[in-house]
């Protein structure tokens, strides 16, 4: 079986979570539901990283996503897993895919019918969707991202 592909809507962890090479989520909520599907990564599973309207890196997961405790913040009991970032030199601004994605009809993905970001944590998205993002990009990408 082929890699998996997730969206990561990233906010103010961002900087801590890519300089420790991880993506990591906190059991500390009401809604879970996107938050521990970061245990559900399995190693070479792809993630596409969305930040302040922008698709801003790749990664590949190293390893399995576990439930753990997360050390480097103050999330206490999660998931997590280790993953090799690859930063987009262009970001890539959410309007320049958001209908191409949308069509895909993708259900619970990163977008909502109007064509907004959904408001959560960790989703599950496409090999299909990850073309439509690349092929937005004018740079090369790492080639564990061609799917």
């Amino acid at each position: 079986m082929g890699s998996s592909v997730w969206w990561c809507n990233q906010g103010e962890n961002w900087e801590l979570e890519r300089a420790n090479k991880v993506v990591s989520s906190s059991s500390k909520t009401t809604r879970l539901t996107f938050r521990e599907t970061v245990g559900q990564v399995k190693k070479g599973d792809i993630c596409v990283h969305y930040k302040n309207m922008h698709l801003v890196a790749l990664s590949q997961a190293e390893e399995d996503g576990r439930s753990c405790y997360v050390p480097f913040s103050d999330y206490g009991e999660g998931w997590m897993f280790s993953t090799n970032y690859y930063d987009l030199k262009t970001p890539i601004h959410r309007n320049l895919v958001n209908t191409e994605i949308s069509k895909l009809a993708l259900i619970n993905g990163p977008i909502i019918k109007n064509g907004r970001v959904r408001f959560a944590y960790f989703i599950p998205f496409s090999a299909e969707g990850l073309r439509i993002i690349k092929s937005f990009s004018s740079e090369p990408w790492p080639k564990w991202a061609e799917l």
